[in-house]
């Protein structure tokens, strides 16, 4: 089963969607915003992983910084070989978190235990299970707006994440992450959780000593936290393993009729499969024996053939691996690809998104820019203030520089309400809308 996740990256977007509800609040804001965010990992993780570097998310003017910082606090980070409760009270030393998140955070993460190991949910079910999370953050009386967006944003991308896994695991009969190794597919699902958590606190860490970094240090914290759970979760289990791939991913360009794919698998563990048959399948039929192609190869690399897409009228190609481990095919279903969808230009927009009127008068501009791989992309860029005259969306601002680059100068006024900010992504492959909700407040 797969759930169709509403992109607010949106290649299909309308200027008018983004106010259509009159009664926009506070919530609808901070949920909004937490939302772009899992979404951009999730497409990353999903299409991506293995072919685009996780650094080029980062404006090329932060890419050194950023990138030096977050190696310096990985290497820190297991050097004090903390669990993720520890990890957590270390950032509530270093002021990343406050004891009011904290203490929520915990209870929220040992309550996904429990969800996790009592009711083995599908993917459905745990969605719905963490939606019911950001409820209870939004109703805590003891947290700032501000403080209750940040755990927002967590909770996306660990319910993104838990939706890339569960969409695997239930279609594959039940065999994606070690399960049918000696180690028990919930223990490993809940440490890989974990392991995102560490890694995005650590972005978090240094989002809170650069505000040039804003949300974008949870998004690689959290890619980067993904992929390292592939070992470091596996070797919790004390045995090596050789598994199923993780996922699949395809090089970052657009597809023009005629061309080949190429697919990339990712995350087998620490010992490599015999072989591995590349079964591909299309336009959301999985049903036993209708793949219209096949490829046996002893490296994670499988290329498919142009030919055989344009002669099977391919609009959505899906493939299943099986890696031959010790005589057991481990299986893993990897979903399906829209072939107009790929290369699109996908990202987030970083910046402030929850200021109050005094900020606007004593800090004369405000940055901003879109984080992804939009330069690889080479996308063209375009800035708007959006939309103008709608109910709830009385702030106003001006840019004070340019609209067509990758960074951003804003000139908020101090007139409270909501507004939107939108970078439009226009490259060979696609368009798309990328949206940051922004709330000018005065209480």
């Amino acid at each position: 089963m797969v759930i169709l996740i509403p992109f607010g990256c949106n290649k299909n977007a309308d200027l008018q969607d983004v106010a259509i509800n009159p009664a926009i609040d506070l919530s609808e804001n901070l949920t909004f915003n937490a939302e772009q965010l899992g979404q951009f990992v999730y497409r990353h993780v999903k299409y991506y992983m293995a072919t685009v570097d996780p650094y080029s998310f980062v404006a090329e003017e932060y890419r050194d910084e950023f990138k030096s910082k977050f190696e310096s606090e990985v290497k820190a980070y297991e050097t004090r070989n903390l669990n993720n409760e520890q990890h957590l009270d270390y950032l509530v030393e270093q002021g990343v978190y406050s004891i009011a998140q904290v203490d929520l955070m915990k209870k929220q993460h040992a309550d996904l235990r429990t969800f996790l190991f009592n009711e083995h949910p599908n993917a459905t079910t745990a969605w719905n299970w963490m939606l019911d999370q950001d409820k209870a953050v939004l109703e805590n009386e003891l947290l700032s707006d501000e403080e209750k967006g940040e755990i927002l944003r967590i909770n996306s991308i660990t319910r993104h994440l838990m939706q890339h896994r569960l969409e695997t695991y239930d279609a594959s009969g039940h065999d994606n992450l070690g399960a049918k190794s000696s180690c028990d597919f919930w223990d490993r699902l809940f440490c890989y959780l974990g392991a995102v958590k560490d890694m995005l606190g650590l972005g978090d860490k240094i989002k809170a000593g650069s505000n040039a970094f804003g949300l974008i240090g949870a998004a690689i914290g959290a890619v980067t936290g993904a992929y390292r759970a592939i070992t470091s979760c596996s070797a919790s289990c004390n045995t090596s393993i050789c598994g199923p791939f993780e996922g699949v991913s395809l090089a970052y360009n657009c597809y023009d009729t005629g061309d080949n794919l190429i697919f990339t698998g990712w995350g087998h563990g620490d010992i490599s499969p015999s072989s591995i048959i590349f079964d591909y399948y299309k336009n959301d039929d999985w049903s036993s024996g209708s793949n219209f192609w096949s490829d046996v190869e002893t490296d994670p690399t499988s290329l498919l053939p142009g030919t055989e897409i344009t002669d099977h009228s391919v609009d959505e190609v899906g493939v299943r691996t099986s890696n031959l481990c010790s005589g057991i095919a481990k299986i893993a279903n990897h979903g399906m690809w829209d072939l107009d969808d790929l290369g699109v230009p996908y990202g987030a927009v970083v910046g402030d998104d929850n200021i109050h009127v005094d900020q606007t008068n004593y800090q004369p501009t405000f940055t901003y820019w879109v984080a992804g791989p939009v330069t690889i992309a080479d996308a063209t860029l375009t800035w708007s203030i959006i939309p103008s005259g709608y109910p709830g969306y009385s702030a106003t601002g001006s840019f004070t520089g340019g609209t067509t680059n990758q960074i951003v100068t804003i000139n908020w006024d101090d007139t409270p309400g909501f507004v939107t900010l939108r970078c439009t992504a226009v490259s060979d492959c696609g368009t798309e809308y990328i949206d940051l909700r922004i709330h000018i407040y005065d209480y």
